[in-house]
């Protein structure tokens, strides 16, 4: 890849009236249409060709009951992973635990730690013990997913075939989001204190944090490239990097909230939190305040562009 650049914010996806930040976006893989998303103490599914946005798991109050869709209660979603089309494992975080969505079933059981008590324990199931889990993505392996243990300061490991958590590396500072580089031998992650720690997955040891003037939250890379994002939610701004430490953009003004478009000069975004690329969008979605938001791009490599928009 000889370039790649940002061509515009386009027009906002969504926008909602009541208190609603989209902490987390992805595919959807029940819907060919359609966007998951999480927000506080709901999960949501968007379809793009209506422009609708329907609540199936969780509502409007924060709290903890294992009910069915709509009627269970969560205390901030901060991530999730599709397991697959019916199978959602979602980071309920101030209850401690992640739960289970069956989406057939219209179920929301608790699957790993007990649910609304904070601890720090490696076990199977129910005897494992997070202290306000953040964050969820695939693994090195099949069944393997990482998780991170935001007030344990860990990144834990979780085997979904045999149901054991495990800790990865307990000496990270509050650690929010995570991503795995091409290779899917490193991690990046997003810790307190405006840092982004790389960890070294073999040898279970942070090689580097890359400190910034700028308070660090969500972390992506765009596939096949080198390249790395991050959220600045506290300044309204996103950053975009080769490798850590070298910024190439940052994407909307620094410290200006709100909702206009444009290009990455002179637009606005309020609290982006969740950066992802959309295989379905061709595009990045970045979750801000009452909004998605739709970055458009290009990259190309031996004189040739390809444009990313829809």
């Amino acid at each position: 890849i000889n370039f790649l650049r940002f061509d515009q914010m386009t027009s906002v996806l969504y926008t909602y009236d009541e208190h609603w930040q989209a902490s987390h976006i992805e595919d959807d893989k029940a819907n060919p249409n359609g966007l998951l998303i999480s927000s506080y103490s709901r999960v949501m599914t968007f379809d793009v060709t209506s422009s609708e946005m329907i609540t199936i798991f969780g509502g409007s109050k924060d709290g903890h009951k294992e009910y069915p869709g709509n009627e269970a209660e969560f205390n901030d979603i901060t991530g999730f992973r599709q397991i697959d089309n019916v199978t959602i494992l979602a980071v309920d975080s101030r209850n401690h635990c992640i739960r289970l969505l069956d989406r057939v079933r219209n179920s929301t059981n608790s699957k790993l730690g007990k649910c609304t008590t904070a601890n720090f324990i490696d076990g199977v199931g129910r005897e494992a013990y997070f202290n306000t889990p953040q964050f969820i993505i695939d693994g090195q392996y099949k069944h393997e997913y990482f998780i991170t243990d935001r007030d344990n300061n860990a990144i834990r490991t979780y085997d979904h075939s045999t149901g054991y958590v495990g800790t990865l590396i307990s000496n990270i500072v509050k650690p929010k989001e995570i991503v795995l580089n091409q290779n899917r031998t490193l991690l990046f992650v997003t810790v307190s204190n405006n840092g982004v720690a790389k960890v070294n997955i073999s040898s279970k040891l942070i090689e580097q944090v890359y400190q910034f003037q700028l308070s660090t939250y969500g972390i992506t890379r765009l596939p096949h490239t080198p390249y790395l994002m991050v959220t600045h939610r506290s300044v309204h701004a996103i950053t975009r990097f080769t490798k850590l430490g070298d910024t190439l953009e940052t994407v909307c003004k620094v410290g200006y909230a709100g909702y206009r478009n444009g290009d990455i000069s002179n637009c606005m975004i309020k609290e982006p939190s969740s950066v992802r690329f959309s295989f379905r969008y061709r595009a990045i979605l970045i979750g801000g305040y009452y909004s998605i938001r739709r970055l458009t791009l290009s990259y190309g490599q031996n004189g040739n562009v390809t444009a990313f928009t829809r």
